[in-house]
């Protein structure tokens, strides 16, 4: 059945609540972040009209919570990315509850169900040019041209986009890679870099639709925050990270023109029973 925003936070908040229990118990770090800790900071939880929760963790947590989740989550939920996902467009991790669907806003053909974003964090050189930027960078051209290859015609809404993924279609037949195989290209190129006290921090060399490089004092150590019911982890400098990220008025409620939400649809079969 249909279902309410609200309905939806409290659901993926129960998610966010397993994936916390589970790092605490393996020793594995994470944080909140971007607007789910805008959220924790602003509103002591979800902004109201937002319908995602986003984690960050180094790529050696990250690497060793891939490893034991699928063990240690409930039954109704399951991890997933491009490793056992086909046709996925993203390259990073989500925890997914199995009896939800929510509908993504840009690509109307796409059905997933109520989901946690877990991502990569890796260390690069301040100066930018090490080999991890390098190959992020090299990497970052070939996901456009499949991204917006495989976009969905409701998606494309102006004359110079249909242009646009038309010369995207042409260079995939040349690229003749799936996003799982370039996925897994460029998981197999990362060593993991032990860190230098003058790199930073930023999402995994794989998750190139983003960028956001923080210093390693900004994350570490983690603090613990309220968010709606439960206490989770998040950024030691927490001001300066959403000053950052969102700038200085950080605090203050956007227009109520800007308060939208990504989806097209909530509908959640089975609740959760806790």
């Amino acid at each position: 059945m249909e279902a309410s925003l609200k309905e939806a936070q409290e659901l993926m908040t129960t998610i966010l609540k397993d994936i916390d229990s589970i790092c605490r118990k393996n020793n594995i770090n994470y944080w909140i972040e971007s607007g789910t800790l805008l959220g924790a900071v602003r509103h002591k939880g979800f902004i109201p009209w937002d319908d995602d929760i986003d984690i960050g963790m180094l790529r050696e947590d990250y690497n060793k919570f891939l490893e034991i989740a699928n063990k240690e989550l409930k039954d109704d939920v399951i991890l997933c990315n491009f490793k056992n996902e086909k046709n996925v467009q993203y390259q990073w991790s989500k925890v997914k509850h199995k009896y939800s669907e929510i509908i993504e806003d840009g690509n109307t053909s796409e059905k997933s169900g109520l989901f946690v974003d877990i991502f990569p964090y890796d260390f690069y050189s301040r100066e930018g040019n090490d080999f991890a930027s390098k190959l992020k960078k090299r990497y970052k051209k070939k996901f456009a041209v499949l991204h917006y290859s495989s976009l969905d015609n409701k998606s494309i809404n102006n004359s110079s986009d249909k242009v646009k993924k038309y010369i995207c279609k042409i260079l995939k037949i040349f690229l003749n890679k799936t996003f799982n195989e370039l996925c897994s290209d460029v998981v197999k190129e990362i060593t993991v870099k032990e860190r230098n006290k003058e790199d930073v921090l930023s999402y995994g060399i794989e998750v190139t639709a983003y960028d956001n490089y923080l210093e390693y004092n900004d994350i570490f150590p983690l603090t613990d925050i309220s968010f709606e019911n439960i206490t989770v982890k998040s950024p030691n400098k927490k001001e300066k990270y959403l000053k950052q990220l969102y700038g200085e008025d950080y605090m203050k409620l956007p227009k109520h023109e800007d308060r939208v939400f990504h989806n097209n649809g909530i509908f959640i079969m089975k609740k959760r029973n806790f």
